[in-house]
């Protein structure tokens, strides 16, 4: 369910519009990952965790409060949307960019290290073909989300390019 709902239009998401649709992209592609994917990280990503994660049927107040209680970015969201900017001086945001730059380097190496000892636990080669279950998962993202937003285009909403290219993103590792 999260590989279908979320896409990696942070990293990969800024470059590949402005490579394919120019510069003029950028501002819409942007738009698109804070109002769609970034909210979607924090609101449906969690939720899917919440809703089916431990293996074992909860009653849906339990679903809620492990929604809530174990989603930082949301209270993240929620704060920062209701706390002034004159809260923030500017030499806390200056370094908040710098750990979020550094994090999103040093991220890769151990993702990567994990991916590696499973793939050897498992005796798995490095490539192998996909289940049936990543296939209709990955033919679920690459389809509905693209889908829906052709609609709304088609309804005359007037749905940038980019937005549609974004919603053809492959899944991010969130």
């Amino acid at each position: 369910l999260v590989t279908v709902i979320l896409v990696n239009t942070g990293s990969l998401g800024y470059p590949m519009p402005v490579a394919i649709l120019g510069v003029a992209a950028l501002p819409h592609i942007i738009v698109y990952d804070q109002l769609v994917s970034g909210p979607m990280v924090f609101t449906a990503g969690f939720a899917v965790g919440a809703a089916f994660g431990e293996g074992e049927e909860r009653p849906l107040r339990d679903r809620v409060r492990v929604f809530l209680t174990r989603n930082p970015p949301l209270a993240g969201a929620v704060i920062g949307l209701l706390v002034p900017a004159s809260f923030a001086p500017p030499v806390l945001v200056s370094a908040a960019h710098s750990v979020v730059d550094a994090l999103l380097v040093v991220g890769f190496l151990p993702v990567g290290i994990y991916l590696a000892s499973e793939r050897r636990e498992d005796r798995a080669g490095l490539l192998e073909l996909p289940d049936r279950r990543v296939g209709i998962a990955l033919g679920c993202r690459f389809l509905i989300n693209p889908a829906l937003l052709g609609a709304l285009s088609l309804a005359g909403l007037g749905i940038p390019t980019a937005y549609l290219l974004a919603s053809l993103m492959p899944s991010g590792i969130n």
